[in-house]
């Protein structure tokens, strides 16, 4: 294996290493059923992991390392285990870009354990009573506006040039943190600030993933996969007249309606690499979903896959998602590696579980805090298309950053 594989975990290796929760009818699909009251989660507990694989790239030969890492992911899955992880964005990268700059640690990680062991908890009561209250913007992303600002310019030249048409461009935050929070205290506080389909804590080798996310990546039952890509945002307002108008200008947005159409043509794309010729469709376009701090433009595609339960070979050909790329895809990956420079790690990666059915979901990481005890980092970005201002696509990204922020801030003790 070129990727370099670690097993070592820290001595205060909490109970739970895989929980996840979600809300609404597109929740993850293994919860199965209404959800209750109490919000219940499935988990499993540390003492159940029979094996836990943790993988970075290394900086030659990355895309022969990727391809062996989604090799053990399969080879996993045959021997009748679960598995429940995540796969950065830097593992989809490697794939498409040849020679791309990667080599720190955290490509993919997952753990391995026997389905039965996925058992159903209930969760705790929020740290604290949420007070939709939400923290300002920490010194060290609201530095990051002027750079941010300048980068989103660069990216509308080369779209004035042809070069690209849409680039989801990010940026990142790192505040001190210390410790790593209990599994269903996190899943907690994150429903809490914000119900959300896609709700889970990975406990890996030497961090924690707190994930919040709204956007299925994969969803995969039989031959049938699905993907609903999330592109336009807007604020949610107090006022209901003023919250509906929202809703309907975001529906109703040239540049919106551009934004997210592109990336369903980019999802049908990808879908088509792995997916039954003639099988890929368009099930939902443009619907406006509401959640508690603002609205999103989500679509739906669908496909038969040619080879059913080759996670691997599923993730070989969507990797990274569409959605916090750009299009074209691969030339979106090369303006966001020379404009961000710096890795984006699980954030923008794929998140879930999948089992030796075959079955599996997977999240799109965003909303996603990722803990190494001592410091919390998490990133947020924007689309930008032709008629993109800067200034709004900087304002959209600090708006995505509150639900990171206030995750913390519960997690703290709303301190």
């Amino acid at each position: 294996m070129r990727g370099r594989q670690t097993s070592s975990a820290p001595s205060s290796q909490p109970a739970w290493s895989w929980a996840m929760t979600g809300s609404g009818p597109r929740r993850w699909a293994a919860l199965g059923g209404p959800t209750g009251d109490p919000p219940q989660a499935l988990a499993v507990a540390a003492q159940h992991v029979a094996a836990q694989r943790c993988f970075h790239l290394p900086r030659a030969g990355s895309q022969a390392a990727a391809l062996e890492i989604f090799a053990q992911l399969d080879a996993d899955l045959r021997r009748g285990w679960a598995v429940a992880g995540f796969w950065s964005y830097e593992l989809g990268a490697a794939l498409e870009l040849p020679g791309y700059s990667v080599g720190a640690e955290g490509d993919a990680e997952w753990i391995c354990f026997d389905p039965k062991h996925l058992q159903r908890v209930v969760l705790p009561a929020p740290p604290q009573p949420w007070q939709r209250a939400f923290p300002p913007l920490p010194a060290d992303l609201a530095g990051q506006g002027p750079a941010y600002r300048r980068s989103a310019a660069e990216v509308l030249e080369k779209i004035r040039a042809g070069e690209v048409y849409q680039v989801n461009l990010t940026a990142q935050a790192a505040l001190p943190f210390g410790g790593w929070p209990d599994a269903l205290a996190a899943l907690a506080a994150v429903q809490a600030v914000q119900s959300v389909p896609y709700a889970a804590v990975f406990q890996g080798a030497r961090h924690q993933l707190i994930c919040g996310s709204m956007e299925r990546f994969l969803s995969v039952r039989g031959q049938q996969v699905s993907s609903r890509p999330i592109k336009g945002t807007a604020p949610r307002h107090a006022d209901p007249a003023q919250d509906a108008a929202q809703a309907q200008a975001l529906r109703q947005a040239p540049k919106e309606r551009a934004e997210n159409t592109m990336i369903v043509d980019m999802v049908r794309n990808d879908l088509q690499r792995a997916a039954v010729p003639g099988s890929v469709q368009v099930i939902e376009m443009l619907e406006t979903v509401g959640y508690a701090t603002l609205w999103h433009l989500e679509s739906e595609v669908a496909a038969q896959l040619a080879e059913p339960g080759q996670l691997g070979s599923l993730l070989r050909a969507t990797l990274p998602p569409a959605s916090v790329t750009g299009c074209p895809k691969i030339q979106a990956m090369r303006v966001i590696a020379q404009l961000e420079g710096r890795r984006r790690g699980p954030y923008c990666g794929a998140l879930g579980v999948a089992f030796p059915d075959g079955s599996a979901d997977l999240a799109v990481a965003i909303r996603t805090l990722w803990l190494d005890g001592q410091t919390a980092r998490f990133g947020v970005g924007a689309g930008l298309v032709a008629d993109s201002e800067p200034e709004a696509e900087w304002a959209e990204t600090c708006l995505k950053a509150q639900s990171p922020l206030a995750i913390l801030q519960l997690l703290r003790g709303g301190q």
